[in-house]
């Protein structure tokens, strides 16, 4: 894909999210995109089947690991920091998107089988190694297998974000995700 229609597609989603935050999921109408983006209808459906189809790419978005966090895996040699550092722009993320546009991606996800959150579609090579480093040396006290600890830490992440959805973002979502995952890595000194 070239860069001119990697920033189309990403206007488009920017746009749709920034919508959806304003005036709600449900309230946006795809002509309403189409307008504030600046596109065709024809370019919309380009991209996207369905204002559902926008969730599809919501953790391509402005998640991804970024120069801070990949600085921090070189130089901590604190693993419970190198861990939180993979999976914080992805709550964060959560956080600014807020629990209706949140809400939405778990609908469309039970609706249509999305698999947004299905283990195939997450890198788990980063956090497995980490995760390992972090038992070897004494860092993590769960000596359980690092594959399934990554597996339970994941299902855990989803199940506070389904509940922080239900509660309309009335806790701290990042909190609690942290200390659950302290508590399920058994970081010493954590």
């Amino acid at each position: 894909m070239n860069q001119g229609i990697n920033d189309t597609k990403k206007n488009v989603i920017n746009t749709s999210l920034r919508l959806f935050k304003e005036k709600g999921y449900q309230n946006v109408t795809i002509d309403e995109i189409c307008s504030t983006a600046g596109i065709s209808k024809s370019t919309f459906y380009y991209y996207f089947k369905t204002k559902d189809g926008l969730l599809d790419d919501f953790y391509d978005i402005e998640s991804q690991i970024g120069i801070d966090q990949i600085e921090s895996f070189i130089t901590s040699n604190n693993r419970w920091e190198q861990f939180w550092n993979t999976i914080e722009p992805f709550v964060d993320h959560t956080i600014n998107a807020g629990p209706e546009i949140i809400s939405q991606l778990f609908i469309a996800n039970l609706q249509t089988d999305r698999n947004t959150f299905s283990p195939e579609n997450v890198n788990t090579r980063i956090p497995v190694a980490i995760i390992k480093k972090g038992q070897e040396e004494g860092h993590f006290n769960n000596s359980s297998d690092a594959e399934e600890i990554y597996s339970v830490i994941k299902n855990t992440i989803i199940g506070i974000a389904v509940i922080w959805c239900i509660e309309k973002g009335s806790f701290d979502e990042k909190e609690a995700i942290r200390k659950a995952l302290i508590s399920i890595l058994d970081v010493k000194n954590g």
